[in-house]
């Protein structure tokens, strides 16, 4: 470094340092802000002081320069803004009638549902329990007459043939 740009570096004095920045605000006009006439005389002595205002300048323009200008909506804005107002404000009011009357349905879907399943549980608790059968066969006598049984020989047979119910 030489020493121009070490001039350069150096703090500015306490007693301008706070005053620098006011001073920028005034543009060209600085010397006549309150204050300017005398800050003016010194920055003309102190090196440091300009320095530190110049490196104050360049840090404003860097500022200015990173800082896009927010672009112009364009006339649509607000017609799509205006439209989309105006759809919340449908919702809300569509909403408050159906939204009372959906709750309610679902609660009682609900309350039915486990009605439901209730009675389910207290039929087959309640059901009479049955016996198991040992197999698929029952045997019902009282109700139906036995069928005569098979005869051992033909005497036997003829003999049945010719009994009082089939003869003459």
């Amino acid at each position: 470094m030489d020493a121009m740009e070490e001039q350069e570096l150096q703090p500015a004095c306490r007693a301008y340092e706070g005053r620098l920045e006011s001073f920028l605000e005034y543009g060209p006009d600085a010397a006549d802000s309150p204050g300017g006439a005398e800050l003016a005389a010194h920055l003309e002595k102190c090196a440091a002081c300009r320095g530190a205002l110049d490196r104050a300048r360049e840090a404003a323009q860097w500022v200015r320069a990173t800082q896009d200008p927010t672009p112009d909506p364009g006339a649509w804005f607000a017609t799509r803004v205006l439209a989309r107002i105006r759809e919340e404000e449908h919702k809300r009011v569509a909403t408050p009638f159906w939204g009372p009357i959906e709750s309610l349905a679902s609660r009682l879907a609900m309350g039915v549902g486990m009605v439901v399943i209730l009675l389910c549980g207290y039929v087959y608790e309640s059901a009479p329990r049955q016996s198991p059968v040992a197999n698929g066969q029952t045997e019902v006598t009282s109700e139906f007459p036995q069928p005569p049984s098979h005869p051992a020989d033909k005497d036997e047979v003829l003999a049945s043939l010719s009994g009082a119910n089939y003869g003459y």
